[in-house]
C-alpha cells in the first residue's frame, strides 16, 4: 500500500504533489499526527529543568518526571473521548482531533496523578482558563462569569484565557486583593 491512499483525493497541505503521511489530509494521518504531537508535548513538558544562571547554575530545579503510558495508550484515550463526547468537558463546544486539549482533572500542582484516568478531553480555551483550578471551582467561575453583562463576560474570559498579562501590573495589586469579588462556594457545593 503506498501513501497515496491516505490521501483520499485531498490536496497536500504543503506541496500539491506531495503525497506522504506527513502531509495527508485525511482523518487518520491527522489524528497519528495530533495524538503525537499532543504525546511529546507532555513529555517534554515533564522533563528535567536545571538552572541556567547564577549560584544553583547546573543544578536540578525540577525533577523529571515519566508519563504513565504510552502513546498507543493516549491514542486510544483520545479515540474513546472524541467518539463517545466530542465536546468540551466544561464549556461544551464541540472538539475534535484538531481542538482538543487534554487536560488535568486535579492539576498536578494540587496532588493530581499524571494518569490516563486524571486526563480529560476539553477545549484549548477551557485548559489555558482552568489552569490550577479543579473542575468544580472552573465550572463555578463559567457560570459566575454567566449571570455578568455581555462586555463584562467577555473582558472577563478574555483576561481568563490569555493569563495574567491581561490584567495590569501584578506588583500595583496589593497582596491579599482578590481578582474577581466573587464569594467563594462551600465545598460541598463544588462537587
Amino acid at each position: 500500500m503506498t501513501d497515496r491512499a491516505h490521501n483520499y483525493g485531498q490536496r497536500c497541505t504543503k506541496a500539491p504533489d506531495c503525497n506522504c503521511s506527513r502531509c495527508c489530509l485525511c482523518y487518520k494521518c491527522l489524528f497519528d499526527r495530533r495524538a503525537r504531537s499532543l504525546y511529546s508535548g507532555m513529555q517534554s513538558r515533564l522533563k528535567e529543568r536545571k538552572w541556567k544562571s547564577g549560584r544553583n547554575e547546573g543544578k536540578v530545579r525540577v525533577e523529571k518526571r515519566e508519563v504513565p503510558y504510552t502513546l498507543e495508550q493516549f491514542k486510544a484515550w483520545l479515540r474513546v473521548v472524541l467518539e463517545d463526547s466530542p465536546h468540551c468537558e466544561y464549556c461544551g463546544i464541540a472538539i475534535s482531533i484538531t481542538t482538543i486539549s487534554p487536560d488535568h482533572a486535579k492539576p498536578m500542582k494540587r496532588g493530581g496523578s499524571l494518569e490516563l484516568k486524571n486526563l480529560r478531553g476539553c477545549c484549548q480555551s477551557c485548559q489555558n482558563g482552568k489552569a490550577d483550578l479543579l473542575p468544580g471551582e472552573w465550572m463555578f467561575l463559567l457560570k459566575c462569569v454567566a449571570t455578568m453583562p455581555e462586555p463584562a463576560r467577555v473582558s472577563i474570559m478574555r483576561r481568563l484565557r490569555g493569563g495574567i498579562l491581561h490584567f495590569g501590573n501584578r506588583a500595583k495589586t496589593p497582596k491579599g486583593t482578590p481578582i474577581l469579588a466573587i464569594p467563594a462556594p462551600k465545598s460541598q457545593e463544588l462537587f
